[in-house]
């Protein structure tokens, strides 16, 4: 966005991650990008991917892989944001470029760019109607969202909630670091949590590592400024 002064749909904010690409890398999925490990009718596709209904449409996707890992890239960071008239994102905290998202942007677009919206991009309709943000918000309620939802310890503190419990520390698997040094793991499932685990997983992906603010542009990207300190 150009500045704070904005009001969008909470039916049409994303969250995803911004990532140093290499174009001749992305790849094409003739059953989707997901579609090859879970099937929309089976039960774990509706709790890890309803808030990625972009995911599920059967028809050729952009994959981007580097060797087995998504994250192996040369920088990344978070964005929350709408999408602007040529289907690229516009985020709703920086005043940044507006970079196009694999399998929502055209894909002649994202195969043209060294910067792009990757693979982790989720919905957050569900999750802030159930908190009960109002159809439409601006910047002081999209910086709580960030604030709140994305801040190191939240979804650690309240994983049991998002359909995920906490194990002991010991074990591996989805194991992370919290905002005060302790290590911590996440290796078992819970069937009767209030939100689907999907929810988790998005906060998993986009929260703030210690210290560290995910969502901060990377010097990669050039100039940005921070709404926050944009006003008109």
């Amino acid at each position: 966005m150009k500045d704070r002064n904005y009001k969008v749909n909470i039916k049409d904010i994303y969250v995803g991650d911004v990532c140093g690409i290499d174009p001749s890398k992305i790849k094409f999925a003739k059953d989707g990008a997901y579609m090859c490990f879970v099937k929309p009718e089976e039960k774990g596709f509706r709790l890890w991917y309803i808030n990625r209904p972009h995911y599920w449409k059967q028809k050729d996707q952009l994959d981007y892989h580097v060797g087995a890992c998504h994250w192996n890239v040369p920088f990344n960071r978070s964005m929350l944001f709408v999408l602007d008239e040529e289907g690229h994102a516009n985020d709703l905290l920086y005043d940044s470029p507006h970079y196009p998202v694999l399998n929502l942007s055209k894909n002649e677009d994202c195969l043209n760019q060294k910067i792009c919206i990757c693979m982790q991009t989720y919905e957050l309709y569900e999750l802030l109607k159930h908190w009960g943000f109002p159809d439409e918000i601006g910047y002081e309620e999209v910086l709580k969202i960030r604030n709140k939802f994305f801040s190191c310890d939240y979804i650690l503190d309240n994983c049991e909630y998002y359909g995920v419990i906490e194990t002991d520390p010991r074990e591996t698997g989805r194991a992370t670091t919290d905002s005060k040094g302790n290590h911590r793991t996440f290796n078992m499932d819970k069937e009767d949590s209030v939100m689907a685990p999907c929810f988790f997983q998005m906060m998993w992906d986009h929260r703030d590592f210690r210290t560290t603010d995910k969502f901060k542009p990377r010097e990669e990207e050039g100039p940005v400024k921070s709404l926050g300190t944009i006003k008109q």
